[in-house]
């Protein structure tokens, strides 16, 4: 099972787009990997995907996530996804949430380990400053009633209707 953190934003499309400079030009981002990293350089984020990221892309890979509509029918010559690469994790970018997905930590088993552990709580509460959340939901991408949340991340629904939800549906919450 892939681990995958879920922060709420209040940002505008336009305000995403930029989203990318302040990751990179962000300090606790970079003290972070220092730490970690050392002897290694920390390399730019970027958009995936083979078109430049623009607000209307945005908008519509939005509007597809929230009425599940054909990726490949309406998002013709655009991203089929709203996805950030950045040291070490992606991000993808829903109308009220970001899902946080580590690379190469992305197991949930990587949960075991103190010092990977403190790692992965530690990039996601960079980027949650980074996008001023003050909550972090943790869930399973499958195969588990949790990774219904990333759903409901589609859906467009806020951080706390999810909280909500899940509270009610499942009964128990890791926040």
């Amino acid at each position: 099972m892939d681990l995958i953190a879920i922060i709420e934003h209040k940002k505008s499309a336009d305000e995403i787009l930029i989203s990318m400079e302040t990751i990179n030009s962000s300090k606790d981002f970079l003290t972070l990997f220092q730490k970690e990293y050392p002897d290694s350089n920390l390399r730019k984020s970027n958009w995936k995907g083979p078109y430049f990221m623009t607000k209307e892309n945005l908008e519509k890979i939005w509007y597809v996530e929230e009425s599940n509509r054909n990726r490949e029918d309406e998002l013709q010559g655009m991203n089929y996804y709203a996805k950030m690469d950045i040291p070490d994790a992606q991000l993808t970018f829903h109308r009220n949430t970001i899902s946080i997905s580590p690379h190469g930590l992305h197991k949930y088993g990587n949960f075991q380990y103190p010092k990977t552990a403190s790692f992965i709580i530690s990039i996601n509460r960079v980027i949650a400053r980074i996008f001023e959340s003050s909550k972090i939901v943790y869930c399973v991408d499958s195969y588990e009633p949790q990774s219904i949340l990333y759903d409901y991340c589609l859906e467009g629904k806020h951080l706390e209707e999810i909280i909500n939800i899940v509270m009610k549906d499942l009964g128990c919450l890791q926040v």
